[in-house]
């Protein structure tokens, strides 16, 4: 049986800033953008075949490594997530008082440099990046998805999108 998956993921930025002007007009500034990338079915450019999707727990202070090329992954219908291309990642920190870290470890994070790199999801913040071309990030080689929580109290849960290829 053959995957398909298609997705929209976008970004609707609206915003206005204004200056009270003592004399003449005022001033206005102006940003209406609709950005990010749709993905049809396939293995290629703009292409997706997995999509995985969750709502993760981690413990203040503690972290977790997903892989998401070895199967370890099982999405909302069942089947297990074995990328060999991530081409999309969406994380929302649902946390109201720890920050998540993605990234870290020894070894780089697909779309981070070096293995120490990460990057700070502050409570309540998002993070989405794409790479909607056909290479996307090698999962073979760079399996790994680092995820931790800072220190405090109680528990963090973040929501987690993963959109792939499997080819």
């Amino acid at each position: 049986m053959a995957l398909t998956a298609t997705a929209t993921l976008s970004i609707r930025m609206t915003a206005q800033q204004s200056n009270d002007a003592t004399f003449g007009e005022d001033g206005v500034g102006r940003i209406d953008e609709v950005a990010g990338p749709t993905f049809t079915s396939g293995t290629g450019a703009s292409n997706i075949n997995l999509i995985y999707s969750a709502a993760r727990t981690i413990a203040q202070g503690a972290n977790e490594t997903l892989n998401v090329h070895n199967a370890s992954l099982t999405n909302a219908i069942g089947n297990t997530v074995a990328m060999d291309v991530l081409k999309a990642i969406y994380v929302k920190n649902t946390s109201t008082a720890l920050t998540l870290s993605v990234g870290g470890g020894t070894t780089p994070v697909l779309f981070l440099s070096t293995g120490a790199e990460t990057i700070n999801v502050p409570p309540g913040g998002e993070l989405f990046i794409s790479a909607p071309n056909a290479a996307g990030w090698d999962t073979v080689t760079q399996v790994n998805l680092k995820f931790a929580a800072s220190a405090g109290s109680g528990s963090l849960t973040y929501n987690l999108a993963l959109y792939g290829v499997d080819s």
